[in-house]
């Protein structure tokens, strides 16, 4: 790693573009991103193929937050963050996931498209800082408020304790859908704070079952009881005069992809559910066979799964893009769906079991 020491006198001495407005004099994320990538690229080759995230710490949040987020493009960074600031620099080749983002169903040409560009990616182990905004205290989420609490990670048990952006970027991206979980009978694996079923439970699904290590459970809990006191309905009028739906049936239960309970356990309303949802799982090698085995043991061919995936690791990356052969996979293009932004970085996945040729006896 490289330390780079930047000036705001560097951020400021740019002359004013024209029809902009914006001080010349103010350091904005557009002008400290601009001057660590120009004082970085000695010392990193950076060159236009190459994907780059520049983030700053938020000491407010304790996270890192991208530069480039349209809430902090266009600030004043010193005004926000001080006149100490720490920053962090990701730089990865582009890839054409999106190449395939509209295409329905071959897994083998999207595992292709993957690795055609991935002996030019370098390997991502560092977990990478927020993007999307987030509020411990509440945030606006489908007509209602959505309380999610996290924790400091204590190094033992996981990662689980903390709400990361793949979470974040499914949530807003069902708040966008609605109709996606309404009145379905949802699953999440590797739910960690529970956020996303949370979110679910709020935008009107039938019934919600968010799962992860026995150490999540606790946290998930208060988070549920949290959105339950919050989201009670406080009028008599029925769901469909309001537009708003109560927050269903919800609750968390242990699942260990390893050894898995069978599906009966989870007291779905339906067989299977209907709805899988997956966040930002996959980021070591070794559990992605386990999650894609629970994956596969708990579909039927009319479940949908729903994935976010960032790649952090080269083993992991390769391995998950071919176990999502079994499935009919399309990759989501978030902006033209329904105009939600997202960090190149990050994949929005839709699944389905691929159907079975079943020969009929004569």
């Amino acid at each position: 790693s490289h330390k780079v020491r930047i000036y705001q006198k560097d951020l400021c001495r740019d002359k004013e573009k024209v029809g902009s407005t914006t001080s010349a004099s103010m350091c904005t994320g557009q002008r400290l991103h601009e001057e660590i990538v120009k004082q970085s690229s000695d010392l990193r080759n950076i060159c236009p193929t190459m994907s780059v995230c520049v983030e700053i710490y938020n000491p407010k949040t304790c996270g890192f937050e991208s530069v480039l987020h349209p809430n902090i493009r266009d600030c004043d960074i010193v005004k926000t963050y001080g006149n100490r600031i720490r920053c962090t620099l990701q730089v990865t080749e582009k890839h054409s996931l999106s190449a395939v983002s509209t295409e329905q169903g071959d897994g083998d040409e999207i595992i292709k498209n993957c690795k055609e560009e991935e002996g030019a990616r370098t390997d991502l182990l560092q977990i990478a800082g927020r993007y999307f905004p987030y509020n411990p205290n509440g945030m606006d989420f489908g007509g209602k408020k959505i309380i999610v609490n996290e924790m400091v990670n204590n190094k033992i048990d996981g990662t689980g304790l903390n709400v990361w952006d793949g979470a974040l970027l499914l949530a807003l991206y069902l708040e966008k859908l609605p109709e996606k979980v309404r009145s379905k009978s949802i699953l999440e694996l590797g739910a960690g704070t529970g956020f996303v079923g949370i979110a679910c439970s709020i935008l009107g699904a039938s019934d919600v079952v968010i799962t992860d290590l026995d150490y999540t459970i606790a946290l998930m809990n208060e988070n549920i009881a949290l959105n339950h006191n919050n989201n009670a309905m406080d009028d008599d009028r029925s769901e469909s005069e309001t537009g708003n739906y109560s927050f269903s049936k919800i609750k968390c239960q242990v699942c260990n992809w390893f050894d898995p309970p069978d599906i009966a356990e989870f007291g779905l309303s339906s067989t299977h559910p209907e709805l899988i949802m997956v966040a930002d799982c996959v980021w070591v090698e070794e559990l992605v066979d386990p999650l894609m085995n629970t994956l596969e043991k708990y579909c039927s061919e009319e479940t949908q799964i729903i994935i976010t995936y960032q790649q952090r690791g080269k083993g992991a990356h390769e391995r998950f893009w071919s176990r999502l052969k079994v499935f009919d996979c399309v990759i989501v293009d978030t902006m033209d769906r329904c105009g939600l932004e997202k960090p190149d970085s990050f994949s929005l996945i839709e699944c389905r079991m691929r159907r079975r040729n079943v020969k009929l006896a004569s």
